[in-house]
């Protein structure tokens, strides 16, 4: 893996910590040289392989020109990780289903997502605060780059791909070259056309995004299903704001059945305000109301809607 990304002579140190609930998380503070992960206590490597990818194709793909903290860097960045960290799975590894399961976690969390529609730069603003908002921000990025790869493939019929706009983008890199969104967005209309500036320009705005249908044929074919929403019963902001006082609460949502009430104060919360990849979404909280600490539980899901999925054909 080092020598794939030509990072042999620089060591990394894989810290594994165990969190409240199944969630993944990498840290780019050094990239390679130290990243976190908090899925599981894990049995083997392969259970790390796309945390590990992803967070070295972050000291492979990453803009030089452009500030990573702004709307460009980030649906880049982060679309670029998560695309490519299941793929190398099946390049590196020979795992086609390790990279299609990741996959779909990734296009699951983006539609279970709250603000999956909400315009992206939208999102962006409010994503420094709201983890919700960046993480669909982080959606739509990997959307980005299976359109784009599949709109390259159909206008030079299946001669060029995304490789060879990320090839070109990381021999620059490697030369010390500036590289920024608008010259990745210059090479891929270059291979792919007006259409794939169209793409990009609607992965910036609002709207739910969708996978391209054959991508995967004749292996996988695209299939539409239903996905609970997280609804976590009151405004989104409370999260992020200290101290976390219950507002907006919701008439009739599972939280305030549960007995949840405007004013508790949430002073334990089980993990990182992430349900996504929890089927059952069930979210354990404890409140302080009024000096007396009140523990409840209740499911943070809401209204389903659409989700699609890559689905392996029968043999």
């Amino acid at each position: 893996m080092e020598n794939f990304f030509n990072d042999a002579a620089e060591p990394f140190v894989m810290i594994v910590y165990p969190t409240p609930r199944a969630q993944a998380t990498g840290t780019g503070y050094c990239r390679t040289n130290y990243f976190g992960f908090g899925d599981k206590l894990v049995n083997s490597a392969a259970d790390v392989d796309d945390t590990l990818a992803h967070e070295l194709v972050h000291n492979w793909l990453v803009f030089n020109g452009d500030s990573n903290e702004d709307v460009y860097g980030l649906i880049y960045d982060e679309g670029a990780a998560d695309y490519y960290a299941g793929l190398m799975c099946q390049r590196v590894f020979g795992k086609k289903d390790t990279w299609i399961t990741s996959l779909n976690d990734k296009l699951r969390a983006y539609y279970s997502n709250p603000l999956s529609a909400e315009d992206c730069l939208k999102n962006f603003a409010a994503g420094w605060t709201q983890t919700y908002a960046l993480r669909a921000v982080y959606g739509r990025g990997v959307l980005l780059m299976l359109q784009l790869n599949a709109q390259i493939k159909q206008a030079t019929h299946q001669a060029k791909s995304l490789d060879d706009v990320q090839v070109e983008i990381a021999s620059k890199i490697s030369r010390g070259q500036t590289v920024t969104f608008a010259l990745f967005k210059q090479a891929v209309v270059q291979l792919g056309g007006q259409k794939a500036a169209e793409i990009i320009n609607k992965a910036l705005g609002a709207g739910l995004m969708f996978p391209p249908q054959d991508l995967f044929a004749p292996d996988y074919q695209l299939v539409e299903g239903k996905v609970p929403q997280e609804e976590q019963g009151f405004d989104l902001t409370v999260r992020f704001e200290t101290p976390s006082i219950i507002h907006g609460l919701v008439p009739g949502s599972n939280a305030q059945k549960a007995g949840l009430q405007n004013g508790d104060e949430i002073i334990k919360y089980d993990s990182d305000w992430n349900t996504m990849e929890d089927p059952e979404m069930l979210t354990n909280v404890t409140v302080d109301r009024q000096g007396r600490q009140v523990a409840l539980s209740y499911l943070a899901r809401g209204s389903k809607t659409v989700c699609w999925q890559y689905q392996k054909n029968k043999i």
